[in-house]
């Protein structure tokens, strides 16, 4: 079988790659909101604790937009694939 034979496994292919994309960028943007934040709180002398709640706000928000990109790339990837194999 070639690949455009296997929907499965182009689905797959295409939702892997979409959920790893929008991983790496949210761990970026995490990782550089919560630097800034840290150094600027660290430079001002206050605590850290304030930015427990805010990051753990953010790392909910991160899984729940992780798998709604996945559901949503699994969707369109399926109906993509649907209208080429009815061709």
């Amino acid at each position: 079988m070639t690949r455009s034979q296997r929907p499965r496994s182009a689905r797959r292919r295409i939702v892997t790659g979409a959920a790893l994309a929008c991983a790496v960028a949210l761990a970026l943007v995490g990782g550089v909101t919560f630097t800034a934040q840290a150094a600027a709180l660290w430079s001002a002398g206050a605590p850290l604790d304030p930015l427990l709640m805010p990051m753990t706000v953010f790392g909910v928000a991160s899984v729940v937009t992780i798998v709604l990109v996945v559901l949503v790339g699994w969707f369109v990837a399926g109906a993509a694939l649907r209208s080429i194999a009815e061709v």
